[in-house]
């Protein structure tokens, strides 16, 4: 099965939910300029800097099964404090769940920052605790993974920050185990004990002679892997590789798959994007082999392009996040969609249009009018519902995977969308109603670059309009 195949099987992903428990972090990037040395240390001046931010440790695990197109949980602990604000803004602009973050004021969170000349590594400062989190935060994470809807996979993403304890990750395992969920594990240390029975364990080769205490070769080691898995009752381990790429092992099996980097950009994090797909795979009930292949491609094309910035200290606009996600979608195989409008009371009609939309594309992205925009539109007393709110109830579709905002602020300038149509580039622009695409401005925008027009029909009577005048008669 080819790697595009399979990722047309993934539009049933947006119905799973896979919870990441463990360390979050704040990755920070402070890249500029060296031109001269400081004379009382003899250091190097760094100048004309750019500041970035993302995700680190669990929540960038959870940053990419949101981009790979299901739900992410995310279960941590962060601190009452400003890089604990950029945390949840980072994750919630990435379609995250957030609830199972639990803030701690008697931690602070944990945030590497990087000085760096443009990508040569200068200094690295860390701010973090590393105890085990309390009682009460356990209880939280533990409560959160219990009431989760649709939970299909478990990633414990452990860092060593004090996240993942014996009695947490006993509890999750044990959960998990109790309804048939996988629990998979990106390991941290030399006591796996706190492991035990958990579906698969993910170590590189250096992890693996760390817990075997011996040396392995590239080319001997399932005997030690069989005697791990049986020492800590493991289903499995999925061993990665680097270049030499990432074999399962079970206690009967072995499946091997080749790496598909060609151009290394970056391997950092390259074991993220493997545990993350492999994950998905599971939960879609996959034969290993095809979710080997699958999670190999995820990571050659991280491998390969590298991982966008989720949010920068200037941050990005709702249109940069929406562009990095469609371009990871196509880089994926993936068609993309786009349709818009106001959505101010969401009806049948409505979501009759979307469903139909879908049907024709991989992922959908909905273009909505701002609160301004809606004014301009339909008039003072509109919109009834604001933005925000109106972005969170069509975000809960399974027919739309994103949504960004357009729209003019004054009557006079152009208030459709056009303008967003022809920076983000979807492959297709749906249109509900009886237009031809010659009456369609946008149309212009979208064939400019190769796209499709698509006009779909709309259920008759129903309307925003027609719902609040009927309304305002009762």
């Amino acid at each position: 099965m080819i790697f595009a195949d399979f990722t047309k099987e993934m539009i049933h992903a947006r119905a799973l939910t896979i919870a990441v428990v463990g360390d979050i972090m704040l990755d920070q990037y402070v890249r500029g300029d060296v031109n001269r040395f400081a004379p009382e240390a003899n250091a190097p001046v760094l100048n004309n800097i750019t500041a970035t931010t993302s995700l680190g440790g669990a929540g960038f695990v959870a940053h990419i099964i949101s981009r790979l197109g299901a739900n992410a949980l995310l279960c941590g602990v962060i601190g009452n404090d400003a890089a604990g604000i950029v945390v949840r803004e980072s994750a919630h602009a990435s379609g995250i769940d957030i609830d199972g973050i639990v803030t701690d004021s008697a931690r602070t969170t944990t945030t590497k920052t990087r000085y760096q000349k443009n990508h040569d590594l200068l200094l690295r400062v860390d701010d973090e605790a590393t105890n085990d989190i309390t009682s009460v935060t356990e209880t939280a994470i533990k409560n959160t993974i219990s009431n989760a809807q649709n939970l299909s996979a478990i990633i414990i993403s452990d860092y060593g920050k004090g996240v993942v304890t014996q009695s947490l990750c006993g509890d999750i395992i044990a959960l998990a185990r109790a309804k048939n969920i996988p629990v998979l594990i990106d390991p941290k240390g030399s006591d796996w004990d706190k492991y035990r029975g958990a579906t698969v364990i993910t170590p590189n080769i250096k992890e693996l002679k760390d817990i075997a205490k011996h040396d392995i070769t590239v080319n001997d080691f399932i005997t030690p892997a069989r005697a791990i898995i049986n020492q800590f009752d493991l289903q499995s381990l999925l061993l990665t590789r680097s270049e030499y790429g990432i074999d399962y092992i079970t206690p009967t099996d072995h499946i091997h798959q080749d790496s598909l980097a060609k151009n290394i950009i970056t391997v950092v994090g390259a074991g993220d994007h493997v545990i993350a797909a492999t994950a998905i795979g599971m939960a879609l009930q996959k034969p290993m082999d095809d979710i080997l292949s699958f999670a190999s491609k995820i990571a050659a094309i991280h491998i390969e392009q590298g991982t966008p910035n989720i949010k920068s200290i200037e941050p990005q606009t709702d249109w940069d996040i929406a562009k990095h996600q469609i371009a990871a979608w196509q880089n994926m195989g993936l068609k993309v969609g786009f349709t818009n409008g106001c959505f101010d009371i969401l009806h049948a009609g409505h979501v009759m249009y979307l469903n139909q939309a879908k049907q024709y594309c991989d992922r959908l992205v909905l273009g909505l009018n701002s609160n301004a925009s809606v004014r301009i539109l339909k008039g003072e007393t509109r919109p009834i519902n604001n933005e925000q709110d109106r972005k969170d109830v069509m975000m809960g579709l399974k027919s739309i995977d994103h949504v960004v905002f357009f729209g003019a602020e004054n009557a006079d300038d152009d208030n459709t969308p056009s303008d967003v149509i022809a920076y983000l580039k979807p492959d297709i622009f749906f249109k509900g109603g009886d237009y031809t695409i010659d009456q369609l401005p946008e149309a212009k925008a979208v064939l400019s670059y190769g796209g499709v027009v698509k006009i779909l029909g709309l259920l008759d009577g129903r309307s925003t309009t027609n719902i609040i005048a009927k309304s305002q008669k009762n």
